[in-house]
């Protein structure tokens, strides 16, 4: 009856307001990679970055049920209440039904699960594939052996590191945890059997070989990550990573209280559980974090996803923790009291959650391309920057084809900017499209101002949240 509870909740805030805001650029970008066949997706997604899983995914269930807002993210809701319900799985099989249903609940009421469950991008569908390969690896460290439960391992897993690259960072703790249980407690105490893992590993590896080159590709091309800063992130940064994992910091500071409750917990006779969730929380987070300060940068906050719900699964072993410290051996109480105590997480995430659908969060070019849609005259001249945004963003919200459109990257050159005098001279009336919040953008908007100043009459100007939209005229027109 608990479980169901949590589980509507979780639905219920993954549900709620899914079509009330516009796709955001790299949604848009999903869409757009879904809308290509299989085999282009495949092959467009080797530029992108990012392995193809979830964009074929999009690819079907977008034929499905269509291109709306609420059907595209859709799929990222029923993921993450997929994941809410692996949450408890794995909660319970570490801890028992009642501190599984907890973190269920935690992972139910995140801010960040929630915001992620409301998004057409992959990192949900990462941190559902982590959660099922640490289900069936719990399974195979209990000694259930039997095929079921290894090929579900082998395909989870391989789901994962298709999924994202990060995901790479999980197998690596599942192996680091192995490799200390081996070397300190012995070969018996494996399970499963060293040569059975090797095994394991060796079909992963054979499943990730595809992958492996695409890999070898995007570390040969490092200047193809433009969003990921140029720097190792410092300290502060990272700092703000975690607020914004938790929620709050009020909500952080709580979590990490009851997290290190959960750890003293289990210091006193459940060592292995305790180092198996260290080394799935930190593995994601801090190795990629020491690469960036010693290597190319590659920390990026919603990339370690897959590594926050071993901080919930701590935390609601705190919570039951706290309950049998405070309760006196009391059981009722001491339910009671862990009872409160989600509660009041409960609550501090509900405000988070308030404010989340209260605001206005992403990129509005449902309306920004709207007016244009309605506004526009025949032929006149849009001039969007950067270009992919014109591939992207503007082309799924734009319903005209008497519009002349043009793409401008980043950095415009001297050879571009004639190119965008040339049109502007061309036109009467200018439209520029500028996505306000992007490095480069200042020096962006003032080039493609500059050669629109041809037509000085500014008609119309508007700023909706991260997108700048300006019509320009020429004098004198009426």
């Amino acid at each position: 009856m608990a479980l169901t509870a949590v589980l509507l909740v979780a639905a219920l805030l993954r549900l709620y307001g899914l079509g009330f805001e516009s796709l955001w650029l790299d949604e848009t970008v999903s869409v757009r990679f879904a809308n290509l066949g299989a085999p282009e997706i495949v092959e467009e997604s080797k530029a992108d970055n990012n392995f193809p899983t979830y964009y074929l995914l999009l690819h079907y269930w977008v034929a499905l049920f269509g291109e709306s807002e609420f059907a595209v993210r859709l799929l990222s809701a029923v993921i993450g209440i997929l994941a809410v319900y692996l949450t408890y799985a794995v909660g319970a099989q570490l801890f028992g039904r009642g501190a599984g249903v907890v973190a269920a609940l935690l992972m139910a009421v995140s801010p960040y699960h929630v915001a992620y469950s409301q998004e057409a991008r992959v990192y949900n569908l990462m941190a559902l594939a982590a959660l099922v390969s640490f289900y069936f690896f719990l399974r195979l460290r209990e000694g259930e052996t039997g095929l079921g439960v290894q090929a579900g391992y082998v395909l989870s897993t391989a789901a994962l590191v298709y999924s994202h690259v990060y995901g790479l960072f999980v197998v690596i703790a599942q192996n680091s945890f192995l490799a200390t249980v081996l070397f300190t407690r012995g070969p018996r105490a494996m399970l499963p059997g060293p040569k059975r893992w090797a095994i394991l590993q060796v079909l992963l590896g054979l499943l990730f070989v595809p992958g492996v080159l695409l890999l070898i590709g995007w570390i040969t091309r490092p200047g193809n990550r433009s969003w990921i800063e140029a720097e190792a992130p410092p300290l502060s940064s990272v700092r703000a990573d975690f607020v914004e994992y938790a929620g709050s910091v009020p909500l952080l500071v709580l979590l990490l209280a009851l997290a290190g409750l959960g750890c003293a917990a289990l210091l006193r006779g459940e060592r292995e559980k305790l180092s198996l969730l260290l080394f799935w929380l930190l593995a994601p987070l801090a190795l990629p974090l020491v690469i960036s300060a010693v290597s190319t940068p590659i920390f990026v906050n919603r990339y370690g996803i897959a590594a926050t719900p071993a901080l919930l699964l701590l935390a609601a072993r705190g919570v039951w923790a706290a309950g049998a410290m405070l309760g006196r051996s009391s059981p009722a109480r001491s339910k009671a009291i862990a009872s409160a105590i989600a509660l009041l997480l409960v609550a501090l995430s509900g405000g988070v959650l308030w404010r989340y659908f209260g605001d206005v969060d992403k990129d509005q070019w449902r309306e920004a391309v709207g007016y244009v849609n309605r506004e526009a005259e025949p032929g006149d001249l849009v001039v969007v920057a950067p270009d992919y945004v014109e591939r992207s963003a503007f082309a799924h919200y734009n319903a005209r084809e008497d519009l002349d459109v043009e793409g401008f990257g980043l950095k415009i050159t001297p050879k571009a900017l004639k190119r965008i005098g040339r049109a502007v001279g061309e036109h009467e009336r200018v439209w520029v499209i500028v996505r306000a919040e992007e490095k480069g953008w200042p020096s962006t908007v003032k080039q493609i101002v500059a050669a629109a100043i041809l037509l000085p009459e500014r008609a119309y100007h508007k700023r909706y949240h991260k997108v700048d939209l300006t019509l320009y005229e020429e004098r004198g027109r009426s």
